[in-house]
């Protein structure tokens, strides 16, 4: 069995001092919503990574990095993209908002997978996230964790860091809770 990317990659963050935590559909699949993903996304705040010369050493060993870096008004730093043929693209997501991020790396739960060990956001985290990005599979992945067993202490979670989020993040998660939880005629 060849290595997976993020296998490849988490060591190379380590070496470098990066804090990453799994994010994305491999993360939501670990919290119990099974949704497909062509790609894997790790989340950090180290906006050092958005530099080309701290990948220069990928290329000899056949990755492709791709660095996108987010303007004054993108609510992220930026991204990187690292490819590999026969290999599921990993994207490296880079925060800007350490007020309510850093908590996400900070929380994450250490776990051991078919990639090696490797830090998984936690559901509440993965909401946030979600809300703070706001697209439509975003809200479909948070009302499919909010159907899960334990649905009730993940939105008392939510609903107690929600206000760091921008004003329609908080829209977003008001009309998914609704949604979610209206009673049913």
């Amino acid at each position: 069995m060849t290595q997976s990317l993020l296998s490849t990659m988490l060591p190379i963050l380590d070496r470098l001092g990066v804090s990453a935590v799994l994010i994305g559909g491999s993360a939501l699949a670990i919290r119990g919503v099974a949704r497909s993903s062509l790609n894997q996304d790790l989340f950090t705040l180290e906006e050092r990574c958005l530099f080309p010369p701290t990948w220069a050493r990928l290329r000899s060993d056949g990755i492709q990095v791709e660095v996108r870096h987010g303007d004054d008004g993108d609510p992220l730093a930026g991204a990187v993209r690292f490819e590999q043929k026969r290999h599921r693209p990993l994207h490296l997501i880079v925060g800007r908002d350490a007020s309510w991020q850093q908590r996400i790396l900070d929380r994450a739960e250490s776990l051991t997978l078919n990639d090696g060990p490797v830090r998984v956001a936690l559901s509440r985290d993965l909401v946030l996230l979600k809300l703070f990005a706001s697209g439509p599979q975003d809200a479909w992945d948070i009302a499919q964790l909010l159907q899960l067993p334990h649905a009730d202490t993940l939105r008392e979670d939510v609903n107690a860091e929600v206000q760091l989020l921008p004003d329609d993040s908080q829209r977003l998660w008001d009309r998914i809770v609704r949604d979610v939880f209206a009673p049913t005629l």
